[in-house]
């Protein structure tokens, strides 16, 4: 009866914390890799097309991309892609931000799935679009969604620099 304990006990802490999957049914970091290509490209069109809808006057840059950790701590059970730029000035009131965000993302196909006072968050293909705003600016960022990825794989994309999405600052 003891080792019949033992081995349930094994078991469960295996499923816990997890032996890890594989980024891409090969093992290689392909599924990683085309989620990461979708989500910039995604954030190629959505960045400016929200900068346009609320008359940006500057973004803090040309936006930037990184793997992050997703999953349980303390063990991990893969990375995301995340998109991210901030429009820093309009030429819009603050109040007028929600509106011109969701006709913005609904123009380029995404579904508006939350709106409150400071957040407009919508869906698209498997991504999560994110729009915080406020007097000081709008923060931006779209997710890829967690990809099932080994430990290693994770480190790898988590050690990865930050890449420049290259967005146009606006006109």
């Amino acid at each position: 009866m003891r080792r019949v304990g033992v081995v349930v006990g094994m078991a469960m802490l295996s499923s816990l914390f997890g032996c890890g999957g594989s980024a891409g049914s090969d093992g290689s970091g392909s599924d990683a890799s085309k989620r990461a290509d979708t989500t910039r490209a995604a954030a190629r069109e959505a960045f400016p097309a929200v900068g346009e809808a609320v008359e940006a006057a500057s973004f803090s840059g040309s936006g930037g991309g990184r793997w992050a950790i997703c999953g349980m701590q303390p063990s991990p059970s893969g990375a995301e892609y995340v998109a991210e730029i901030a429009i820093t000035q309009t030429n819009t009131g603050s109040s007028e931000h929600p509106d011109g965000i969701e006709s913005a993302l609904t123009s380029t196909g995404w579904t508006i799935d939350n709106r409150t006072g400071e957040v407009v968050e919508a869906s698209k293909d498997g991504l999560t679009f994110r729009a915080r705003y406020g007097s000081g600016g709008i923060n931006l960022s779209i997710r890829s969604g967690c990809v099932d990825a080994s430990k290693d794989v994770v480190a790898k994309l988590t050690d990865e620099p930050a890449d420049k999405l290259g967005v146009a600052p606006p006109s």
